[in-house]
Protein backbone atom coordinates (compact mmCIF):
# COMPACT_ATOMS: atom_id res chain seq x y z
CA UNK A 1 0.00 0.00 0.00
CA UNK A 2 0.89 3.44 -0.52
CA UNK A 3 1.42 5.58 2.18
CA UNK A 4 1.34 9.58 2.06
CA UNK A 5 0.51 9.96 5.78
CA UNK A 6 2.49 13.40 6.14
CA UNK A 7 0.89 16.55 6.16
CA UNK A 8 0.67 17.80 2.84
CA UNK A 9 -0.60 21.11 1.28
CA UNK A 10 -2.23 23.66 3.28
CA UNK A 11 -4.55 23.31 6.29
CA UNK A 12 -7.18 26.28 6.86
CA UNK A 13 -8.97 25.61 10.12
CA UNK A 14 -13.09 25.87 9.42
CA UNK A 15 -13.22 25.56 5.99
CA UNK A 16 -16.50 24.63 4.03
CA UNK A 17 -16.12 23.28 0.69
CA UNK A 18 -19.45 22.81 -1.07
CA UNK A 19 -21.25 22.53 2.37
CA UNK A 20 -18.84 19.95 3.89
CA UNK A 21 -16.31 21.29 6.89
CA UNK A 22 -12.94 19.78 5.23
CA UNK A 23 -10.40 18.33 8.01
CA UNK A 24 -7.66 18.18 5.24
CA UNK A 25 -5.22 19.89 4.07
CA UNK A 26 -5.75 21.52 0.57
CA UNK A 27 -4.03 23.45 -2.14
CA UNK A 28 -5.71 26.19 -4.55
CA UNK A 29 -7.32 24.54 -7.82
CA UNK A 30 -6.51 28.14 -9.53
CA UNK A 31 -2.48 27.47 -8.88
CA UNK A 32 -2.69 23.97 -10.26
CA UNK A 33 -4.84 24.65 -13.14
CA UNK A 34 -2.15 28.30 -14.55
CA UNK A 35 0.73 26.10 -13.65
CA UNK A 36 -1.03 22.77 -16.05
CA UNK A 37 -1.75 25.61 -18.57
CA UNK A 38 1.73 26.85 -18.45
CA UNK A 39 3.24 23.25 -18.57
CA UNK A 40 1.05 22.29 -21.50
CA UNK A 41 2.23 25.13 -23.41
CA UNK A 42 6.02 24.66 -22.75
CA UNK A 43 5.05 21.01 -24.21
CA UNK A 44 3.17 21.88 -27.16
CA UNK A 45 5.54 24.40 -28.31
CA UNK A 46 8.40 22.09 -27.79
CA UNK A 47 6.62 19.43 -29.70
CA UNK A 48 6.36 21.93 -32.73
CA UNK A 49 9.41 23.19 -32.47
CA UNK A 50 11.56 19.34 -32.22
CA UNK A 51 9.50 17.87 -35.46
CA UNK A 52 8.85 20.62 -37.39
CA UNK A 53 11.91 23.01 -37.13
CA UNK A 54 14.41 19.99 -36.46
CA UNK A 55 15.39 21.37 -33.04
CA UNK A 56 15.40 18.56 -30.77
CA UNK A 57 18.09 20.04 -28.32
CA UNK A 58 15.07 21.65 -26.94
CA UNK A 59 14.07 18.77 -24.96
CA UNK A 60 17.31 18.90 -23.04
CA UNK A 61 16.36 22.53 -21.41
CA UNK A 62 12.07 21.19 -21.48
CA UNK A 63 12.50 17.63 -19.80
CA UNK A 64 15.22 18.69 -16.64
CA UNK A 65 12.75 21.49 -16.01
CA UNK A 66 10.01 19.24 -16.09
CA UNK A 67 11.59 16.53 -13.49
CA UNK A 68 12.40 19.31 -10.85
CA UNK A 69 8.98 21.17 -10.82
CA UNK A 70 7.45 17.68 -10.74
CA UNK A 71 10.29 16.23 -8.02
CA UNK A 72 9.51 19.94 -6.11
CA UNK A 73 5.98 19.39 -6.09
CA UNK A 74 5.60 15.95 -4.61
CA UNK A 75 8.98 16.18 -2.60
CA UNK A 76 8.57 19.76 -0.91
CA UNK A 77 5.16 21.31 -1.72
CA UNK A 78 2.60 22.34 -4.38
CA UNK A 79 3.82 25.73 -4.83
CA UNK A 80 7.84 24.24 -4.98
CA UNK A 81 8.48 24.27 -8.29
CA UNK A 82 9.64 27.34 -10.50
CA UNK A 83 6.52 27.34 -12.75
CA UNK A 84 4.47 26.24 -9.60
CA UNK A 85 5.69 29.56 -8.30
CA UNK A 86 4.70 31.39 -11.51
CA UNK A 87 1.23 30.19 -11.72
CA UNK A 88 0.67 31.15 -8.02
CA UNK A 89 1.66 35.25 -9.01
CA UNK A 90 -0.82 34.82 -11.64
CA UNK A 91 -3.57 34.00 -9.82
CA UNK A 92 -2.67 35.57 -6.39
CA UNK A 93 -4.96 38.77 -7.09
CA UNK A 94 -7.82 36.38 -7.40
CA UNK A 95 -10.26 33.99 -4.56
CA UNK A 96 -8.69 30.99 -3.82
CA UNK A 97 -10.88 27.43 -4.96
CA UNK A 98 -9.36 25.00 -2.23
CA UNK A 99 -9.53 21.68 -3.17
CA UNK A 100 -7.81 18.09 -1.43
CA UNK A 101 -3.86 18.33 -1.43
CA UNK A 102 -3.23 14.13 -1.71
CA UNK A 103 -4.83 13.46 -4.52
CA UNK A 104 -3.01 16.10 -6.75
CA UNK A 105 0.44 14.96 -5.05
CA UNK A 106 -0.64 11.84 -6.14
CA UNK A 107 -1.46 12.80 -10.14
CA UNK A 108 2.05 14.50 -10.11
CA UNK A 109 4.01 11.69 -8.98
CA UNK A 110 2.70 10.51 -12.05
CA UNK A 111 3.85 13.08 -13.54
CA UNK A 112 7.05 12.73 -12.40
CA UNK A 113 7.44 8.92 -13.43
CA UNK A 114 6.00 10.29 -17.11
CA UNK A 115 9.13 12.54 -16.94
CA UNK A 116 11.72 9.98 -15.80
CA UNK A 117 10.39 8.27 -19.23
CA UNK A 118 10.79 11.04 -21.04
CA UNK A 119 14.64 11.33 -19.43
CA UNK A 120 15.17 7.72 -20.49
CA UNK A 121 13.65 8.45 -24.01
CA UNK A 122 15.94 11.69 -24.63
CA UNK A 123 19.01 9.58 -23.78
CA UNK A 124 18.09 6.75 -25.15
CA UNK A 125 16.39 7.03 -28.48
CA UNK A 126 18.17 10.74 -29.37
CA UNK A 127 17.86 9.92 -33.24
CA UNK A 128 14.06 9.18 -33.15
CA UNK A 129 12.39 12.84 -32.20
CA UNK A 130 8.89 11.00 -32.76
CA UNK A 131 9.01 9.18 -29.50
CA UNK A 132 9.68 12.51 -26.91
CA UNK A 133 7.34 14.29 -29.04
CA UNK A 134 4.73 12.16 -28.66
CA UNK A 135 5.31 11.93 -25.09
CA UNK A 136 5.72 14.88 -24.47
CA UNK A 137 2.11 16.04 -26.43
CA UNK A 138 0.57 12.81 -24.33
CA UNK A 139 1.73 14.94 -21.50
CA UNK A 140 0.71 18.16 -22.65
CA UNK A 141 -2.93 16.58 -23.36
CA UNK A 142 -3.29 15.90 -19.74
CA UNK A 143 -2.42 19.05 -18.52
CA UNK A 144 -4.38 20.64 -21.51
CA UNK A 145 -7.63 18.96 -19.33
CA UNK A 146 -6.62 19.75 -16.01
CA UNK A 147 -6.33 23.54 -16.86
CA UNK A 148 -9.24 23.95 -19.26
CA UNK A 149 -11.61 21.48 -18.55
CA UNK A 150 -10.71 21.42 -14.22
CA UNK A 151 -10.43 17.53 -14.67
CA UNK A 152 -8.11 15.97 -13.67
CA UNK A 153 -7.02 12.29 -14.71
CA UNK A 154 -4.68 11.52 -11.82
CA UNK A 155 -7.58 12.54 -9.72
CA UNK A 156 -9.62 9.86 -10.94
CA UNK A 157 -6.82 7.63 -10.97
CA UNK A 158 -6.24 8.46 -7.78
CA UNK A 159 -9.68 7.98 -6.31
CA UNK A 160 -9.75 4.31 -7.86
CA UNK A 161 -6.26 3.14 -5.80
CA UNK A 162 -8.37 4.88 -2.83
CA UNK A 163 -11.06 2.41 -3.41
CA UNK A 164 -9.66 -0.67 -3.21
CA UNK A 165 -6.74 0.10 -0.36
CA UNK A 166 -4.16 0.42 -2.95
CA UNK A 167 -3.40 4.19 -1.64
CA UNK A 168 -3.95 6.02 1.95
CA UNK A 169 -6.63 8.10 1.54
CA UNK A 170 -6.44 12.34 2.89
CA UNK A 171 -4.93 11.87 6.27
CA UNK A 172 -6.32 14.74 9.04
CA UNK A 173 -3.91 17.38 9.53
CA UNK A 174 -2.13 17.67 13.00
CA UNK A 175 -3.05 21.03 13.28
CA UNK A 176 -6.78 20.36 12.76
CA UNK A 177 -6.30 17.66 15.53
CA UNK A 178 -5.00 20.31 18.22
CA UNK A 179 -7.49 23.08 16.92
CA UNK A 180 -10.22 20.70 17.55
CA UNK A 181 -9.27 19.81 21.19
CA UNK A 182 -8.90 23.41 21.62
CA UNK A 183 -12.57 24.12 20.25
CA UNK A 184 -13.69 20.98 22.18
CA UNK A 185 -12.32 22.58 25.66
CA UNK A 186 -13.48 26.19 24.85
CA UNK A 187 -17.11 24.87 24.61
CA UNK A 188 -16.82 22.60 27.65
CA UNK A 189 -15.62 26.20 29.41
CA UNK A 190 -18.28 27.77 27.97
CA UNK A 191 -20.76 24.95 29.07
CA UNK A 192 -19.89 24.82 32.91
CA UNK A 193 -19.98 28.98 33.09
CA UNK A 194 -23.52 28.50 31.65
CA UNK A 195 -24.45 25.98 34.03
CA UNK A 196 -22.99 28.33 37.39
CA UNK A 197 -24.47 31.16 35.90
CA UNK A 198 -28.65 29.73 35.56
CA UNK A 199 -27.34 27.69 39.31
CA UNK A 200 -26.73 31.69 40.95
CA UNK A 201 -30.07 32.52 39.63
CA UNK A 202 -31.99 30.08 42.18
CA UNK A 203 -33.01 31.43 45.11
CA UNK A 204 -30.72 30.26 48.20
Amino acid sequence: MFSQQDVYGTFIPNLVIKGELITYSVVNQREVRAGAGIVSLIAISSFFTSLFLDQFWLWYLVVPLFFWEYLLRVLVGPSAGPIAMISSLLVSSREPEWVLALPKRFSWMLSLIWVIGMIVTVLLFSSNPWIISGMALLLALANWIESVLDTSLGNGLYNACVSVGWVDGPVISHQHTAHTVTDILHQADEMVKEELTEISKFPK
